[in-house]
Parts: structure tokens; sequence; C-alpha cells
């Protein structure tokens, strides 16, 4: 997966603070001057439509001939490590950088802080932790900069010896029933583990400009393997992004995300769908083998903020999901928690509260996935204690309703680089992800896995069937109550499909 974006942006910000400005080089040089100023412009030279560097070989030509005339001009010594950020050659930045360091022991404080993001950028921990440390020994630093050291420095020392440890890690890819030249990401089950919906970029020539969407694929286990995944097709998918899915235990019900199709505020979600600002989540009921027009799940859980990735509780009874906070005049989130919302008795979602517990965090949640079992939650962040990037984590239910401190799924499941869309089996012994590691189709390709046993969940049993009339054998709709006895509580409650009466209960 790509490296979290966290990473360029705080090294765009080490680009605008370290090319110097006309009449205040650190050269006498002036032939090297001139080849500097023009390294510049080229590297300034964007693409209007993409906002691509258009003119890295200009600049890193112009740069490396001004370090010709005077190798120890930190301006062209810096501009080349830019270059190599834009490139992500973090090796090659770093090394230019300890050069200046080199050259100028007290240049910038700030060097050793942008050293050590470029280091946690590649997974190198010794290096990251030793220029952290040095950034925190210095006096008058940034705030900001302060905080994210103190992470880099935690996470450097947790993966340093979460890599001595390693645990028991074998992905093995779903194959080409499943996978493709596109990407193919954010999994989802029913509770008897047989039938997977997913998400899959596709080329579409009716999309302007991009000429790509997402839509949903469908696949059953049958025979011991995954049949060919199928286009879930229309109402659900449309020329629009359909993204994230979560079914119910059953499948009856599919919850997604859809999202504004031109500019914020205009509240058009494309196919006659309307919302509320941002992404929104949608539903569709499947009666018989058809799939119902999607809607809106409306207030209290959808805002004018970033509703996304759910997450349907096998009792039918609960959504978590991701909301964003968007600023105004910011189309991307921020503040990204975990919310849960409970169907209340009278049908309505009940306001969405953030989780309880210790899952959340200032930084970001997402990819959120509650256990059939109801007691165990995965989610990633990148705000606990990890490798670095966005990392998966596991919480139980403590008794008192919250969730408890997180444990990270440990090292090699996470890596330097995002983790996240995990989906564990019914069962709790396999758990599904997306990479682009070597050796798939292309791109994002969907694996799974063994998951060790101090990560796994309670396993699950469930009960599926068809109810009908015993004479006429007609398929019948039925509502379903599983009470205990002995206190007289409602332990599950389910529907049977009204066009064919299947039912399943987890």
């Amino acid at each position: 997966m790509k490296v979290h974006i966290l990473w360029f942006c705080i090294l765009l910000m080490a680009t605008s603070c370290s090319i110097a400005q006309p009449g205040m080089y650190a050269t006498s040089s002036k032939k090297a001057i001139k080849l500097y100023e023009e390294a510049n412009i080229c590297f300034k030279d964007l693409d209007p439509r993409t906002g691509e560097r258009r003119s890295l070989n200009c600049a890193e030509s112009n740069a490396m001939k001004a370090l010709e005339k005077d190798p120890t001009f930190i301006d062209a010594l810096l501009l080349m490590a830019e270059i190599n950020i834009v490139r992500g050659d973090f090796t090659k930045a770093i090394e230019y950088k300890e050069q200046v360091l080199t050259i100028n022991p007290n240049y910038s404080v700030n060097e050793f802080y942008y050293i050590a993001s470029l280091a946690m950028g590649m997974g190198d921990y010794e290096k990251g932790l030793k220029f952290s440390k040095l950034f925190l020994s210095r006096r008058n630093t940034s705030e900001v900069f302060q905080d994210m050291a103190r992470r880099y420095l935690d996470n450097c020392e947790f993966a340093l010896e979460a890599i001595k440890t390693p645990n028991e890690y074998k992905p093995l890819n779903l194959g080409e029933a499943i996978n493709s030249d596109r990407p193919e990401y954010f999994p989802t089950l029913t509770a008897d583990d047989k039938t997977l919906l997913y998400t899959r970029n596709i080329e579409d020539e009716r999309v302007p400009f991009m000429g790509e969407q997402e839509d949903f694929f469908i696949s059953t286990w049958s025979n011991g393997e995954w049949d060919k995944g199928e286009n879930l097709g229309l109402p659900i998918n449309t020329r629009y992004n359909e993204g994230a899915p979560t079914f119910s235990a059953d499948g009856r019900y599919v919850i997604f995300v859809g999202c504004e199709t031109g500019y914020r505020g205009e509240l058009n979600y494309g196919e006659n769908r309307q919302g509320y600002g941002s992404c929104d989540l949608f539903a569709s009921e499947k009666v018989g083998d058809k799939w119902t027009q999607p809607f809106n799940l409306g207030k209290p859980v959808n805002s004018n903020h970033w509703e996304s990735q759910p997450c349907f509780s096998a009792d039918g009874k609960s959504l978590y999901f991701i909301r964003g906070i968007v600023r105004q005049g910011r189309k991307n989130p921020a503040e990204q928690d975990i919310y849960v919302t409970q169907i209340t008795e009278n049908g309505t979602w009940s306001t969405p509260m953030k989780v309880p517990g210790k899952i959340n965090t200032p930084y970001r949640e997402e990819s959120v996935m509650i256990h059939p079992d109801g007691e165990t939650i995965y989610f990633s962040s990148n705000g606990h204690p990890g490798m670095g990037g966005l990392d998966i984590y596991v919480s139980r239910r403590e008794t008192d309703g919250s969730w408890g401190v997180p444990v990270n799924l440990g090292y090699p499941i996470n890596t330097f680089k995002n983790e996240n869309s995990l989906l564990v089996s019914a069962k709790g012994d396999l758990a599904f992800f997306a990479s682009d590691r070597e050796g798939g189709f292309g791109s994002l390709d969907l694996y799974s896995f063994v998951l060790p046993d101090k990560l796994k969940p309670v396993r699950t049993t469930y009960v599926k069937g068809i109810v009908y009339d015993a004479i006429t054998k007609k398929h019948l709709p039925a509502h379903f109550k599983l009470i205990d006895l002995e206190t007289g509580e409602v332990v599950k409650e389910a529907y049977a499909n009204s066009g064919n009466g299947e039912f399943l209960v987890a």
C-alpha cells in the first residue's frame, strides 16, 4: 500500500522551508547560484491539470551541476533532497540532508525532524529513533514537530521490539476468481463465511476525466473455492463510486458509502441519490434475488461531515462507522473517529456516539470491523504505538461495555506502510485484507491468512434455512426471536427474506 500521506505533507513543509530566497545563498559561487536558480525554476514547474512536478530531470541536472561548482552548497543539497522526496527515494533524500548536517551541524534543527520523518516513511527505525531523539534534545522547536517526534520515537521503540518477535504470517492470494489487474479492497462476509462482497476500481468510459470508478463484486464459496466474482449490478452499482460495503449477518442488507459527485455542497450523489454533504451511508435490501433501490440512512447517522466504512453487527442492532469532521473550505476530513449507533425500539437509529473506551485518539481511526461475536473489534489507526502509518489493532469489550486497550497485531502483519481493511471470518480462524505486495495480479489484491490464536475472536456459530408452507411449499417471510427461557431476554432477532424465505441467524 502507499506510504501514509502524512509523510508527504510533513516533507512538503520541509520543501517550502529549505529552498533559499534570492540573495540568501550559502555559496559565493555565482555560477553555482545561477545553476541552482535554474534548477529551482524547473522544480517549481507544475502541471496545471494534475499539480505534478513535470520538470524534475531539469531540476536534478542543474542542481547537480551547481554542486559540481560548489560541493558544499547547502541550498543545492537540500533541493536534491526534495527532488528525491518527490520521486519517493527517501534513502537518497536522507543522504543529501545528512551531508547538509555534516557541513553545518547547526544549519537547522528541523533537519533532524525531517530526517526522522523520512526514516519512518521507509521503515528505518534505527535512524528514525536516532534523529527523533536528536530533535527532541534541542530547545525552542515547534510544538507540532515535538508532538510528531515523540510519536516517531514511541513507534520506533515499539517497532524494534515487535520485529524481534514476529507473528507467523503467510498471506495467501484469493486467486484470479476474486482478483484482477484492477484494485480490489474493502471485503465483507456473511456470517456463514460463504458470500464475499468487495470493492473493485474499474475502468469506465462513462466517467469524465479519470475514466474509472468503484463497483461492488460478489462471490460465493463452493466446492472448496471462491466462484468468479460478478458485478453486483443495478440498482446498487452505478457509474459513480460505491465503496466500503458491509453485509448484515444473513446477507439480506448491504450498507455502503456514496459521496457527492460534484462540488461540495451540491448534495448530489448520482442516480437520484441525495445526501447531507461529503460522504453518506446508504442501504439496500435483498428481496428474493433482487436488490432494492438504495436509500440514504438519513439523520442522525449521516451529517454534513464524512461518514464512511460501515460495519453492521451480527445481531443487527448496532452500526459502527467512521466519521471525519470536514472543516469549512476543506474537502478532506480530519479527526476521524469510530462511532456507533443502535436501532431503537421504534426502528430508528440512535444519535451516533464515539465508541466508549480506549480506541479513539486525536489522530486517525478507520476501517472498523465488529466481529460477529460482539466482543471483539478490529480497526486501523495511526494514533496508537505501532510500526508507522496506519496499523491494525484489536480491542476486547470490557465488562462495563467499553472497549479495552487496543493491541497491535504485530509484525509482519503491520509494517511501516498503511495496513487497513481487515476482515475476520465468523469462525475467527481466517483474516482477509487488501495489499499491493509483489506477486499479485496487479495493484491491490485480496489476501487471507491464518490469524494467530492470541488475536482471534470468539468462534461464532449460526443457523440458516428456508421458511416455507408445509403443504404448498411456498416460501414465506418470517420473524424469528431467540429467547433466553430463564431471563425472558430476546438474545437474537431476525427476519427471513420476504421474497424467498431464506434466513440466517448468527
